[in-house]
């Protein structure tokens, strides 16, 4: 019969200090892996077709000093994104159509909100800040 041998670790052996750095190392691991995520701050487009069928953005990274003219080209990006065509830049630009839906002059058009707040200036211009909710819908000015 053979006799078992015991493997005894003596402090500062090579085998014991490796022994104890993996299990730091498990343990560092694991509380790594255990650290909530930072969040990262977004803004939402809606585009509402005013026809029962809506577009939603609810991940567009906001960056400091978004306009809504940003997140408009952020939604383009998007691989199952939007088309849109504006004319102008700046204070003036303006918003003519989406996926092919233009504007109709004395009829329908596109008209934006901003949290529920009707836009009072070019989208080109107006501010967004993180968490905002902008919402494009195709009917009356009211």
């Amino acid at each position: 019969m053979k006799k078992k041998t015991q493997i005894q670790f003596k402090p500062y052996s090579p085998i014991f200090l490796a022994l104890i750095f993996c299990a730091i190392s498990q343990m560092e691991a694991s509380l790594w892996a255990a650290e909530p995520k930072i969040a990262q701050a977004t803004v939402t487009l809606i585009i509402d077709y005013s026809d029962g069928v809506e577009k939603r953005f609810t991940r567009i990274l906001w960056k400091q000093d978004m306009t809504i003219f940003d997140v408009m080209r952020a939604a383009q990006a998007h691989p199952r994104g939007l088309r849109y065509k504006s004319k102008g830049s700046g204070a003036t630009a303006f918003l003519q159509a989406i996926d092919g839906l233009e504007n109709e002059g004395q009829g329908m058009n596109w008209i934006f909100r901003v949290n529920g707040k009707l836009g009072d200036r070019s989208f080109a211009v107006t501010p967004v800040q993180q968490a905002d909710t902008i919402l494009w819908k195709f009917g009356d000015y009211q």
